[in-house]
């Protein structure tokens, strides 16, 4: 357990962060992130979602299960995704159950989540990771006709994609503002 000062009060936080002079830094778990790409290799889709009633699309990673400990066990270990549900099936077959889904859409989280998950993903998953960043990138961003860019070019992203866990880490400190502006990732 990690502790940090919050008006002059002694608190306590979250195992996996630690407050320093105003910078939250995240410690992952290796374990629990290989864990997490396990599942992910099994369960998640990476992927666009094209919003026909609003003539949008996005990217996002989904899973969906019936039971909330592998999802909430996969938000604790990479710190993002949101869970929503529970949901009925919509067509009722034999035994099954209500399920929940976790989401992560920001384009910023899907990037910070597809370099913590990359060291232990199966090709066919790294593949699909590629894809589905490339196609955003590609296909689906706009540019701003105004004002800083928020998310990297193609160009920037691609070199990232063959990068390890310690090259990945030292890239995220030095350009962090492209990855998240809310987080510093510490792996």
């Amino acid at each position: 357990m990690t502790f940090g000062l919050d008006s002059d009060m002694l608190v306590m936080c979250k195992p996996e962060t630690v407050p320093i002079k105003g910078v939250l830094l995240i410690a992952f778990n290796r374990e629990e992130l290989a864990w997490a790409a396990g599942f992910a290799d099994g369960e998640a889709h990476f992927g666009i979602v094209t919003h026909h009633k609003y003539n949008s699309k996005h990217a996002h990673l989904v899973i969906c299960q019936t039971e909330d400990g592998p999802l909430q066990r996969f938000q604790d270990a990479l710190g993002l995704g949101i869970i929503y549900g529970p949901y009925q099936p919509k067509v009722k077959k034999g035994n099954q159950r209500p399920y929940k889904q976790l989401h992560i859409s920001k384009f910023e989280s899907l990037q910070q989540a597809v370099c913590l998950l990359w060291p232990w993903l199966s090709r066919p998953k790294r593949n699909q990771a590629k894809a589905m960043l490339q196609s955003y990138l590609t296909h689906i961003r706009q540019p701003r006709k105004s004002g800083p860019r928020c998310h990297p070019t193609l160009d920037e992203l691609r070199p990232l994609l063959h990068l390890n866990n310690k090259e990945l880490a030292e890239h995220f400190q030095v350009h962090e503002s492209n990855i998240s502006r809310k987080r510093r990732v510490a792996i």
